[in-house]
């Protein structure tokens, strides 16, 4: 019988693709919030001219410092979140986690979902950096991958070659930078970038010897590279 033969390669490709067109769509949808929310902001406060400039400026500064208010009122109400995070070496990759909101400026996430070694689970801290309902984010995460996989079906690599591999067990850190809208009715949407630094020395090994464009390839797919994600999901 065979051996099962996949192209990685061409399934990673066809992945990457995917994510990217989800991701561009959902920042492409980040963006308009803020674009529609600045509008309506500005044109809530703009006023008949026969009001005079001292009395606009005081109409201005008062829906300014309601508005304020009232994001910060539905962010210390609301504390906990669920979202659903599609990404690549994100906390969870393809998979939902919860938020609590111990403040308005800070979250703590833990969850799960499927990757590139079938399971991972995951958790980060975030600090908001603004008050809007529109804000940038600084975080610093982990992505576990906790199972172990002996004797994979051979895999065709870049070069043409088909080699078994032995996965360990994965720990990465992951600092991120990111952007998260949160609407006053609960709805939140995300997008984030990052780097996974693998922490433990070898994430894969092969039966043979892998050529430097093999190598650099699966170190890519296993091992330290970029992270990328968007989510979307409600808070209560």
């Amino acid at each position: 019988m065979q051996p099962l033969r996949v192209s990685v390669s061409l399934l990673f490709k066809q992945t990457l693709f995917i994510m990217k067109k989800f991701n561009t769509l959902l920042l492409s949808v980040i963006l308009l919030l803020f674009i529609s929310t600045s509008l309506s902001a500005k044109a809530n406060t703009q006023n008949p001219k026969e009001l005079g400039f001292s009395m606009t400026h005081v109409l201005q500064d008062t829906a300014r410092i309601s508005k304020q208010e009232k994001i910060k009122k539905t962010r210390v109400d609301r504390k906990v979140g669920i979202q659903a995070e599609l990404g690549y070496k994100t906390i969870v990759g393809g998979g939902l986690f919860i938020s609590y909101y111990p403040t308005p400026k800070m979250a703590i996430d833990a969850g799960f979902g499927l990757g590139a070694q079938a399971f991972n689970l995951g958790a980060r801290y975030r600090y908001f950096l603004v008050d809007g309902r529109l804000t940038p984010y600084v975080g610093l995460g982990a992505l576990y991958r906790p199972l172990s996989i002996d004797n994979t079906d051979e895999i065709e690599t870049p070069d043409g070659e088909f080699v078994e591999f032995d996965l360990n067990s994965n720990l990465f850190v992951i600092p991120q930078f990111g952007l998260e809208f949160r609407g006053n009715s609960g709805f939140i949407i995300g997008f984030n970038v990052g780097y996974a630094a693998l922490v433990n020395k070898e994430a894969y090994t092969a039966d043979k010897p892998l050529s430097t464009v093999d190598r650099t390839f699966f170190d890519f797919i296993y091992g330290s590279s970029f992270s990328i994600g968007s989510y979307i999901g409600f808070y209560f």
